[in-house]
Formats: C-alpha cells, sequence, structure tokens
C-alpha cells in the first residue's frame, strides 16, 4: 500500500488503522469526535486519492449522494460507509460557505441523507448542519455586533442601517484576503454612496491587526478588529475566510454568503449587485421645460 501510495505518511495510516479501521464510531465521545474531526478536516480538499476538483463537479453538476459515495469509496481511509458518510456529513458543513460550491446542493445532500441514511446518528447530525448553515436566510434579520474600528469608533449593526452593507470577515494572514481587500478599496471608492463597507478581522493575535491596520491607512471604511468576540463568529457561521455578508437597510440578510469582490468560480462579482443597488437608487431628475438641466 506504501508503496502504491508514496505519499501517505506511515503516522497518519498507522493512526488511522489504530483509531478508525474496523473501530466503532464514539459519538458520545466528545474526545474522540474531536480527534475524528481533526484527522477528517477539509477533506475534499486534502483527500489523497481522490481529486478535489472531482468532488467539486460532483456535487455541483450531479448533486447527487449515490455519485459523492461511489466517488469517495476510492478513498482507502474511507472505505467503511459509515465513516465515509460521516465525513460527507462534516465536509459538507464545512464546504456551505466555500463559493466554489452550490450552498443548494450541499444542503439537497444533507437533506437526502437526513431522510435515507441508515444511521441514525447521522440523520440529527445532517439535521444539525443544515440547521446551523441556514439560520442566516435572506429577510431573517442579521445578527447584532458591536466593535471598534481602526479610530477607536464604535460600529454597531444598527448604526449602519438605512444603506445596504457589505460585510467581509478576513485574516490578515490569508492571500486571498489580502487580495480582495485590495478590490473592496476600489469598490468602496466607487459605491460608497450606496453602500456601507465594513471589514472584520478576525486573527487571532490583535498585534498581526494593529500591523495591517498601520500599513493600509489609505483604507478609509471601518475595519474593525473581533477582539476575540467568539459570538460574531458563531452568529455568522464564520468557518473560514473570507467569508461576506451582505445586509438590506432595514438590518435584514440580503445575501449569506454574498458574492466576493472577484468572480469565483461559478459566482459573479459583488460588483453587479452593486451596480443594481446603484441604479435602482439613482432617481431620475424631472427634465423641465424652460428651465436648465
Amino acid at each position: 500500500l506504501l508503496s502504491k501510495h508514496e505519499e501517505i505518511s506511515k503516522l497518519k495510516l498507522n493512526t488511522y488503522k489504530f483509531f478508525f479501521h474496523q473501530m466503532p464510531v464514539l459519538y458520545d465521545n466528545d474526545a474522540y469526535m474531536i480527534f475524528f474531526n481533526q484527522f477528517y478536516k477539509d477533506y475534499f480538499k486534502n483527500s489523497m486519492f481522490v481529486d478535489a476538483e472531482k468532488i467539486k463537479f460532483t456535487i455541483n453538476n450531479h448533486n447527487s449522494l449515490s455519485k459523492l459515495n461511489e466517488l469517495l469509496s476510492a478513498d482507502f481511509f474511507l472505505k467503511d460507509k459509515r465513516i465515509r458518510e460521516l465525513v460527507i456529513i462534516r465536509s459538507l458543513g464545512e464546504e456551505f460557505y466555500n463559493y466554489d460550491y452550490i450552498p443548494n446542493n450541499i444542503i439537497s445532500i444533507l437533506l437526502e441523507i437526513n431522510k435515507n441514511s441508515e444511521f441514525e446518528e447521522h440523520k440529527n447530525i445532517a439535521l444539525e448542519i443544515i440547521e446551523a448553515t441556514t439560520n442566516l436566510q435572506p429577510g431573517t434579520i442579521a445578527p447584532s455586533f458591536s466593535l471598534n474600528n481602526q479610530d477607536e469608533k464604535t460600529v454597531t449593526l444598527e448604526s449602519l442601517n438605512g444603506k445596504h452593507t457589505y460585510i467581509n470577515f478576513f485574516s490578515s494572514s490569508n492571500p486571498q484576503c489580502l487580495l480582495e481587500m485590495e478590490v473592496i478599496d476600489k469598490l468602496e471608492k466607487k459605491y460608497y454612496r450606496k453602500v456601507n463597507f465594513l471589514s472584520i478581522c478576525i486573527d487571532k493575535d490583535v498585534q498581526d491587526y494593529s500591523y495591517y491596520i498601520n500599513n493600509h491607512k489609505n483604507f478609509k471604511w471601518p475595519i474593525c478588529y473581533f477582539n476575540g468576540n467568539i459570538n460574531i463568529i458563531n452568529d455568522y457561521k464564520v468557518l473560514n475566510t473570507p467569508k461576506y455578508i451582505l445586509i438590506n437597510p432595514d438590518g435584514s440578510i440580503n445575501q449569506a454568503p454574498a458574492y466576493t469582490p472577484l468572480p469565483n468560480g461559478i459566482s459573479e462579482s459583488i460588483e453587479h449587485t452593486f451596480f443594481n443597488i446603484q441604479k435602482r437608487n439613482n432617481k431620475e431628475r424631472p427634465f423641465k421645460i424652460g428651465g436648465k438641466n
């Protein structure tokens, strides 16, 4: 096996054999489940046997649990059907906010598991993930918050009401976040009259946030530090960065996740949305005969 798949480390293989191969899944053991989730973390991206693009294609184009099962059964670490289905559930939850995936297809597959799984535990877990990932539905009130921006001024969700608000969660160590912050700068300059922009940094170390702010003083929109506030992370389901939310002028959810500043795979850019907002709000001036127009 090792000669056929040289990329598999001996440690990973031995760990799998000792803890998971032909062993029961200890759903009620918190330590076990934490270890399970760590071992299979980001598995759609990290499978050593199945190409990530094939997984994405199967979910986006086939929207089929059976085809996803068939594809992943080629993975040595997913031979057991109970483990494979549990990994599918967890991974679908991880990828729900990934713009490369169609969210409705992810929910559809989770619903199929909830309805048809032969494992009662999986029905419950799938339902929990569905509920956790769909609580930011369009029209629902966005979770409130209060944070300080780079000028030490308090920013609340309520203070932003009256215009659409585009929120992005970012990390100063994530290259994609840094690239898209530069694009947000251009969008803010173009659409600030019709759209509020708010960035929330979730760096673990406030010094990293401060260093970033000090080196980007040209950014004029509010950029806040989450200050260890786990509630805002949980409320907005920030499983990875960058993460975007678009909020209506009345404080309700418009898009969650929202389109990104740059076109991303199957998704268009958020600028198309901004353009339409601006177009709707730019009322044409009445033409007056004999007057200066």
